[in-house]
């Protein structure tokens, strides 16, 4: 019998495993974890039990999918590409599929498991890390675009401009309205004599049981060229509050204005 390797031949375990399944259209199994010294190359497979019968089935990350970089090395695989496995273990004989009855949904609790290698080493049984594979939703903002968003704040102080506010508030009640996150921009120009008014804003807020989405984008002459309001998910509040948060219209604190003299003014 072969002698089991030395601990010092072995690689150490990764640390930091995780198992993202992002469902945008496709689901995609996406698998992080540290870099691990003296690893030439990376085992990343994803283990998988079905919640009817006894089905367990793994799928190997192509190794052309793994990257390293600034010490996290990552890979992915699709539930297409999983699904191939599976068929072809039904065809070898390997799987008894479950039969399923009406109402029944198959499903799966998958695991990843990523080990290094260190070829051409006589052995590759390295320890290995593991991560459940955590289901996460990816949900886009539907109330504007990146482009329109960041038209919101453009505005610098220059002629016909006499006038300029500008604001980042988040999770303030204003008035009766909760849940208010918002970026806001107010502009008054006097041209001949004549002053205009321009006010653009971009916000999510709670109406009751709904999640609203609003967003307001003027003309320098004060025409409204968009007015748009979406009544929204949750999950697509959370993607509108996340791209207010990650968008700043003002140079001051959250909760203050930006005045003209670009002094901050708490509101």
């Amino acid at each position: 019998m072969a002698a089991p390797p030395s601990p010092v031949d072995l690689l150490d375990a990764p640390e930091g495993v995780a198992c993202k399944v992002i469902d945008n259209g496709e689901k995609i199994f996406d698998i992080s974890w540290a870099e691990i010294d003296g690893a030439k190359k990376y085992s990343v497979e994803l283990n998988c039990d079905s919640n009817l019968g006894d089905v367990n089935i793994e799928a190997e990350v192509a190794k052309s999918t793994i990257t390293c970089a600034a010490g996290t090395c990552s890979g992915s695989i699709s539930e297409a590409e999983v699904a191939e496995v599976i068929e072809d273990a039904i065809e070898a004989g390997d799987v008894e599929w479950p039969e399923l009855t009406e109402g029944e949904t198959l499903g799966w609790l998958c695991q990843a498991e990523v080990k290094g290698l260190n070829p051409p080493g006589k052995r590759q049984n390295h320890p290995k890390g593991k991560a459940s594979c955590i289901e996460e939703s990816l949900s886009i903002c539907p109330v504007w675009a990146p482009g329109e968003l960041s038209q919101i704040g453009s505005h610098t102080l220059s002629a016909p401009l006499t006038y300029l506010l500008k604001a980042d508030i988040e999770n303030r009640t204003l008035g009766s309205i909760p849940g208010t996150f918002m970026d806001y921009e107010y502009v008054g120009a006097s041209v001949e004599g004549k002053w205009t008014f321009v006010t653009n804003t971009a916000s999510v807020y709670k109406s009751g049981d709904n999640f609203v989405g609003s967003f307001t984008l003027a003309t320098e002459d004060s025409q409204k060229s968009i007015d748009r309001t979406v009544f929204l998910t949750e999950a697509e509040y959370e993607a509108c509050k996340s791209t207010l948060t990650s968008h700043s219209a003002s140079q001051c604190q959250t909760n203050q204005y930006q005045a003209l003299d670009g002094s901050c003014l708490d509101i």
